[in-house]
This record gives structure tokens, sequence and C-alpha cells, in this order.
């Protein structure tokens, strides 16, 4: 991915504030927080009684990256089910993970995963930047580490 190619996905991403805030009635909250910089990303999620992810809202507060990353992911999950969402961000985090090789790793089998994979992978050899790719990622993973349901 060339350089302009990158900054126009990103200020593209950023830009697109669909998914921007919270959703009344959200059943799922979850947060991630990048400790070397002090961006974070909460996300408000909508299941449907079969875990399936119908809706989907997040604040981000933080450089473009961190912001454009919560966008895209918002995108990509919607419409799975949590525990997909969950195992589609395991396979993106080890994927571009720094004890793995660019390219190496399970494909999560959904192409809008696979979009931001891309993106994050155009950064991994910064780890501050990965850091800030990922968060979004990481706030799903800690879902797996919370227990169900964080609901109001």
């Amino acid at each position: 991915m060339s350089s302009d190619d990158f900054e126009e996905r990103i200020v593209e991403a950023v830009r697109s504030t669909r998914r921007a805030g919270k959703i009344d009635g959200w059943t799922l909250h979850l947060e991630a927080l990048n400790k070397g910089c002090g961006d974070k990303v909460a996300l408000y999620i909508l299941l449907e009684p079969d875990g399936k992810i119908s809706d989907i809202r997040y604040e981000a507060k933080g450089c473009m990256l961190s912001r454009a990353s919560v966008s895209l992911a918002c995108d990509a999950v919607i419409g799975l089910e949590i525990e997909k969402a969950i195992s589609c961000a395991h396979i993106l985090i080890s994927s571009v993970s720094s004890a793995g090789r660019k390219g190496e790793g399970e494909e999560s089998g959904n192409s809008r995963v696979e979009d931001a994979r891309s993106l994050i992978e155009s950064v991994r050899h910064i780890p501050l930047r990965l850091e800030c790719a990922l968060l979004p990622w990481r706030a799903l993973v800690s879902h797996s580490s919370v227990g169900k349901d964080s609901a109001p």
C-alpha cells in the first residue's frame, strides 16, 4: 500500500462517523486503552438473543489511526455473532503481532476483517502505531476475559 493510499484510507475512515456515538440500550460495553499514548476506544454493542451483533457504535479519543481503525473494526464485525467477532480479533492480533511475520497466520474468512488487517499491517513495523491500530480489536478480545454481558 502506497503512502498516499494509506493516508487516504485513514482520512476516509475517520470521516466516516456513521457508527460514532453510543447505542441506547446497548447489551455489551467494551473498552481498551493504549497506555503508550493515551488513545482510548469504547465499543457499544447491541446483541440479538442469538449473539449476533445487530448494531455497534464507538467513542474514540486519540490519533487518526486509532479512530480510523475503530471505524473499520465496527464495519467489519456488524452482523457477526459476538464469538465470531472475538475469534476474528484474536486471529487478526496474532497475525500482526511482533511474534509472527507479516502475512503469517490464519485468515479470518471475513473480507471486511481482512481489509482492516491490510491497514494494520501497514504500520506493524512501528510498535506504538501498531497498538493504536489494534485498539478496537483488543477491546473485542477483552470480552472473553470480562465475561458475558456488561450491560447497564
